[in-house]
């Protein structure tokens, strides 16, 4: 019973990242009808920045900072460079499939760049909180477990209230739901767009940020945590927010729990081959549900 416990508080870590991935992947698919594949390395670049700037003994709040503001500004980067130039003029067949190539040529640069910047080696952040541990009863839970589920629901309230609340947020979701509609009451989709895209980096930077201080960073992660973080977002219906984090936990439990029962290196795989298929056949129940009618994503809610 207590290592069941033990995976459930586990795979609440894993989708407490998921989530901030797979929120970063709604943004951009929201705005732009884009799968930003990029998203998995935008999470590596605050992990890696974090990490050095307190190997360099700078203080934490300074660390958190420069790695969410280089994650936010290399989504806009991906954005600028490698989506809306494809998306504003375009090929005569495949724009999207052009664009979406661009975003996966995108996330090889970054991860690339990333090498020549700190090489190939894992670099390990000092825990924020040691080896503290709370015992609740017979469930042992790392202070910096907690700081980590703590951190990403400060992020997605945080994210919420600036979708719900601002204007900046209801110009958001006024492209979301009609582009050429928001344009026309006078929002500057560009400028929305682009800031779509700078939240979406800052929210995988914080993923990365949360995660390294419980292990260590690595410039190869952003593949696995694209994959693993996208899949969460289409289990939950991808463009859609509220059925995000319950998707997430879903993915985050089932990984933790091969790699507990089963084993460590295989546990990322065997779960991920779960999922999928249970994308799989959860989309041929809803096909059939539908009399086999199926709907496009873009006729999917968005925000």
């Amino acid at each position: 019973m207590t290592t069941f416990l033990q995976v459930l508080i586990g795979g609440a870590v894993f989708a407490a990242a998921y989530s901030l991935i797979g929120i970063g992947y709604n943004l951009a698919y929201s705005t732009f009808r884009v799968i930003n594949f990029a998203q998995g390395q935008l999470y590596m670049l605050g992990a890696m920045v974090y990490v050095t700037a307190l190997q360099a003994r700078l203080p934490v709040v300074v660390a958190v900072l420069g790695g969410l503001l280089v994650a936010g500004v290399a989504g806009v980067a991906v954005e600028r460079v490698a989506i809306t130039p494809i998306l504003s003029h375009g090929f005569k067949h495949g724009t999207i499939q052009a664009s979406l190539l661009a975003t996966v040529a995108a996330g090889i640069v970054i991860e690339n760049a990333a090498r020549l910047i700190w090489g190939t080696n894992q670099r390990h952040a000092e825990p924020l909180f040691g080896s503290v541990v709370i015992q609740a009863g017979s469930v042992a839970i790392g202070a910096d477990q907690l700081t980590a589920i703590g951190g990403a629901l400060l992020g997605m309230l945080a994210t919420w209230l600036l979708l719900q609340r601002t204007s900046i947020g209801l110009q958001i979701r006024a492209i979301a739901s009609n582009p050429l509609g928001a344009s026309l009451q006078g929002v500057r989709n560009g400028l929305v767009i682009s800031f779509s895209f700078f939240l979406s980096g800052v929210l995988g930077g914080l993923a990365g940020i949360l995660l390294s201080a419980l292990g260590s960073a690595s410039v190869s992660v952003g593949l696995q945590l694209s994959i693993l973080g996208l899949i969460a977002a289409m289990l939950g219906t991808l463009g859609n927010m509220r059925r995000l984090i319950p998707a997430a936990y879903v993915v985050g439990v089932l990984q933790t729990a091969f790699s507990t029962y089963f084993s460590t290196r295989f546990g990322d795989d065997l779960a991920l081959v779960v999922v999928l298929c249970g994308l799989v056949v959860s989309g041929l129940w809803v096909r059939r549900a539908r009399g086999g009618r199926t709907v496009s994503l873009a006729q999917q809610s968005a925000v």
